[in-house]
């Protein structure tokens, strides 16, 4: 007789998929990653990657991790890391990420922002060396 297990193994989020052909209109929120082969309209808020494969069309509002262009989007983006649209890939909209690569055939039609956040490290660095510059300022102003 096998013994039921009090252990319970923790979910974890699969990866979604909207496949070729399906249509899709909304909201959503995903927890992992997301790929779109076909068409999506509406906003999508996603804590991992959305890849818009070849023949994805897409219109809408995306928050996510890194985005991967390789379809037709247009819309707003707005992702966290690094927002790429490949050879094949058309942004018709204004995008906001830290990083931002087209390869040749790529195309943004519209704005971009690209805030590199600062890391705690360099921070204390760039406090640091301009207390010393003021302090070699004072220092000067003293002596002369």
């Amino acid at each position: 007789m096998m013994k039921k297990s009090k252990h319970h193994s923790k979910a974890r989020p699969n990866d979604s998929l909207i496949s070729y052909g399906t249509q899709v209109e909304g909201s959503l929120m995903v927890p992992s990653n997301l790929r779109i082969d076909g068409s999506f309209h509406g906003e999508i808020t996603c804590e991992g990657t959305i890849v818009i494969g070849d023949q994805g069309e897409v219109h809408a509002k995306l928050t996510a991790r890194d985005v991967i262009i390789s379809g037709e989007m247009n819309g707003e983006i707005k992702c966290e890391g690094k927002l790429t649209i490949t050879s094949t890939g058309m942004l018709n909209g204004n995008c906001e990420s830290q990083w931002l690569v087209i390869q040749e055939g790529g195309r943004l039609n519209g704005n971009s922002l690209t805030e590199r956040k600062e890391q705690p490290s360099r921070q204390a660095s760039q406090a640091s060396t301009a207390a010393e510059h003021e302090a070699n300022t004072h220092r000067e102003k003293q002596a002369g």
